[in-house]
């Protein structure tokens, strides 16, 4: 049996960059703090993240914890008494708005 060298490839998911932050095949990196936008064009600002794997130096993110600017999306899962402050998952961001 002849092993081949493991070679990232440019599609690989997520590259380590930093410590406690992510870089994806979107190209951005979103830390608490950011504005982002969602899929149907929600606009919030990034309060926390939640890690697939807790406490793993290389853990992907699973999602976010928003608060929104006007009403939040109708996919978002609510994790206060506020209507405004949901759980977004990392796959319905579009961008980082700047």
């Amino acid at each position: 049996m002849v092993r081949r060298p493991l070679v990232k490839q440019p599609g690989d998911q997520v590259l380590q960059a930093r410590s406690r932050s992510l870089v994806y095949a979107r190209g951005f990196v979103m830390e608490v703090g950011d504005m982002i936008e969602s899929n149907t064009g929600h606009v919030g600002l990034v309060l926390d993240r939640e890690m697939l794997y807790p406490g793993h130096p290389c853990s992907p993110v699973r999602n976010y914890i928003v608060m929104w600017n006007d009403e939040a999306p109708r996919y978002a899962v609510l994790v206060s008494g506020d209507k405004k402050i949901t759980k977004l998952s990392t796959f319905s961001v579009k961008r980082r708005i700047k």
